[in-house]
């Protein structure tokens, strides 16, 4: 009798132990994602901002550099 109380016994410590470690893992992959969301949120402004100013910076300085058409026909004469 007492040796079946003490086998349950382990029986549940185990499971509890296994179901405890089973739910750490559910947390961290849940609080990875909401991490990965936060700084998302936060990066994704700040990259879309940088694009548009890189992208603003490059054609600007591709009209200043540019050589028209006929300034290129003179140089090839």
């Amino acid at each position: 009798m007492l040796g079946k109380l003490l086998a349950m016994g382990v029986v549940a410590t185990g499971g509890l132990v296994v179901m405890g470690i089973a739910l750490a893992m559910v947390g961290a992959v849940i609080g990875l994602a909401f991490a990965v969301v936060a700084l998302a949120v936060k990066a994704i402004p700040l990259l879309l901002i940088g694009l548009i100013v890189t992208r603003l910076v490059r054609a600007s300085e591709r009209r200043r550099f540019a050589v028209y058409a006929a300034d290129q026909r003179w140089l090839d004469s």
